[in-house]
């Protein structure tokens, strides 16, 4: 009994000691903190770039259009929601999705047809001719995809075609036509009086993503060097605060030809 008493004891005594070295420890222990100011010269600091999304990616005419266009080459079995299903996968596809070989087919004819190849040349038409909006105060360096496919894709001929539909088939599935959305801009950076500082902005009218029609926008606190002004990567360095500086759009917001199914209608701006 003596000895299990003083283990008892013992243990009791072991436990307040480490009971009350703890409790030193909490009331003693002080917190380290680092303040690190967040602020950045300006002179340092990029102004954002802007992405202006629709939130519409598939018009519903489009989709009727392609049914009628089925229906007239004997393709009976298909259903309008077949194609609103089969069109709109394209938006969100990944590399491991799979898609049955009938879908596959058909995929195929609608890409590949002379009327969807007729459609995308009077589409292509219509982008080539696309203006900057209208501005204020500033000069814009105006990037259009059309402008530049050759380039990228090659020539458009039997052999690149199905290349060409496939890349654009957001921009020509989408309600806005390109450079709809944004029909004025603004950009108040540096004072465009001052040669040696003049401002400008780099404006993409208009690609595809599972969103629709997007627009990019790129303010330059200084315009690049000529030949420079896609390089987005190596900006010049430098923004102003107050009244000379801001970026202004005007949106056009308009909802309609919709063809619902994939989430809320609008516009999105990052």
């Amino acid at each position: 009994k003596v000895f299990w008493l003083l283990v008892i004891f013992c243990s009791a005594g072991a436990a307040l000691y480490l009971l009350q070295d703890t409790v030193d420890n909490f009331i003693s222990y002080t917190t380290k903190i680092n303040i690190v100011d967040r602020s950045a010269d300006l002179k340092e600091a990029y102004f954002p770039s802007v992405v202006v999304c629709n939130i519409s990616p598939l018009r519903k005419s489009f989709i009727y259009w392609i049914h009628d266009q089925l229906q007239n080459y004997g393709w009976n079995n298909v259903s309008k929601t077949d194609v609103f299903n089969l069109i709109g996968r394209q938006f969100f596809k990944t590399k491991n999705d799979e898609i049955s070989q009938e879908d596959s087919n058909l995929l195929d004819f609608i890409l590949d047809s002379q009327f969807f190849e007729e459609y995308f040349k009077n589409f292509l038409s219509e982008m080539s001719q696309v203006s900057a909006p209208n501005l204020s105060k500033t000069e814009i360096f105006f990037y259009n995809e059309a402008n530049n496919l050759e380039e990228d894709l090659g020539p458009y001929n039997n052999l690149t075609k199905r290349i060409y539909h496939e890349n654009f088939l957001h921009e020509i599935a989408g309600q806005w036509r390109v450079g709809q959305m944004i029909p004025f801009l603004m950009w108040n950076g540096m004072d465009p009086r001052d040669p040696a500082n003049k401002t400008g902005v780099y404006f993409q009218t208009g690609f595809g993503t599972s969103y629709g029609v997007c627009s990019w926008i790129t303010p330059f606190f200084r315009m690049p060097e000529p030949g420079y002004e896609t390089e987005l990567g190596n900006l010049p360095r430098g923004a102003l605060n107050g009244e000379n500086n801001g970026l202004s759009l005007l949106l056009d917001a308009e909802t309609y030809d919709y063809g619902n199914g994939f989430y809320g209608l609008g516009e999105r701006a990052g």
